[in-house]
């Protein structure tokens, strides 16, 4: 009655977190659904044009419909708790889902009660540290025709 829901990061695909997919399910046990969202991910292996590099609030809310068609299902009624783990990327998509998820009202996030949020190496602060101050505005401006939208958020810039 515990939903997981495991987030990878940019240019990344669901079966990298499967080494953790296997450990939560081993140690969680049958009571335990652990997804790894397939929302954000390529169809076709591309870093060029991958979903990641639309922006975190477009991932972030591909993410919250995935989990909201998880929890609609009919084999999910027994859900009653979520918690989610964002790696990198995957936990500024996790914050930015769990904002549209929560209700104010009932304290639930999907109609669940929250256990856990975890994010593993991401970003929350943005990466403007990273670069030198002279080269920000360079590296941002060269970045988005790698990384698009994406990349022009985590260095600060308006997106």
């Amino acid at each position: 009655s515990h939903l997981v829901v495991l987030v990878h990061g940019f240019n990344s695909r669901a079966d990298h977190l499967g080494y953790l997919s296997k450990q939560l399910c081993a140690s969680l046990g049958p009571g335990a659904l652990v997804h790894s969202a397939t929302c954000n991910q390529a169809k076709i292996p591309n870093f060029i044009l991958h979903p990641t590099h639309d922006g975190v609030d477009k991932g972030g809310s591909r993410l919250a419909a995935e989990i909201r068609s998880i929890v609609s299902q009919p084999k999910n009624k027994s859900l009653h708790q979520i918690s989610i783990v964002g790696n990198s990327m995957g936990g500024l998509y996790a914050r930015y889902a769990l904002g549209l998820l929560f209700d104010k009202a009932t304290g639930l996030v999907a109609g669940m009660e929250p256990v856990c949020f975890i994010s593993t190496a991401s970003p929350h602060l943005g990466v403007c540290g990273l670069v030198p101050k002279m080269l920000e505005k360079t590296v941002g401006n060269n970045m988005q025709l790698y990384g698009g939208r994406t990349t022009r958020q985590l260095v600060l810039m308006n997106a």
